[in-house]
């Protein structure tokens, strides 16, 4: 039976940048979710991971990058679950209640994590600035969305596509809020139905 050697052991590949990067993302919202965003640290990431600290920071500046990060990642999945409710429907009320079941699903413990990095940013400037422009890019991403339906569903008259993203996000955050202490309170029907009462046109 031959021995293996340095020589003739298989080198395993080592991950691409995208796969690494990927691989710290899951096990940072995997981590932030057990320790909370002040309670988890780069060192507890990297071993979740399974890569060193240096993995971590060559992907990301610092823990507030990562998490920004990874709030744009569960943020363009949202985006894509809506764009699908919306290939779905072809009337706009259809349209419009499926849109609100989507943003009713709600998560709250990583609603939790949210407001407590919020909480951060706004006593951090630079945190506050690189949160700022990721929320505007969101809302740019969100009124391209709103801008391709609204050339075929026309809605209620005097709606601006950038007001209606603004409003879709401050409801559906909203309402998360108050479901966070008391769930019962927030019915699965009610952003729906708010969505139809605001949006669709009069006449219809």
């Amino acid at each position: 039976m031959s021995r293996a050697t340095p020589e003739n052991v298989p080198l395993r590949p080592r991950p691409r940048r995208d796969q690494v990067r990927g691989q710290v993302l899951a096990a940072a919202r995997q981590v932030f979710a057990e320790r909370g965003f002040a309670g988890a640290t780069t060192d507890h990431v990297a071993a979740a991971a399974g890569f060193t600290k240096g993995a971590v920071y060559s992907n990301f500046r610092s823990k507030d990058d990562l998490f920004i990060a990874l709030l744009e990642a569960e943020s363009a999945a949202r985006i894509q679950a809506v764009e699908r409710a919306l290939s779905e429907t072809t009337d706009l009320a259809g349209a419009l209640v499926a849109v609100g079941g989507e943003l009713s699903r709600r998560d709250p413990l990583w609603q939790v994590l949210y407001l407590e990095f919020v909480q951060r940013a706004l006593r951090e400037p630079e945190v506050r600035a690189a949160l700022v422009t990721s929320r505007r890019e969101l809302r740019a991403r969100i009124t391209g969305v709103v801008e391709r339906f609204m050339a075929d569903h026309p809605v209620r008259a005097g709606w601006r596509a950038g007001d209606i993203t603004v409003v879709l996000l401050a409801l559906s955050g909203g309402l998360a809020m108050e479901a966070l202490p008391d769930p019962s309170a927030v019915h699965d029907e009610l952003l729906p139905q708010v969505l139809v009462d605001l949006l669709q046109p009069v006449d219809s």
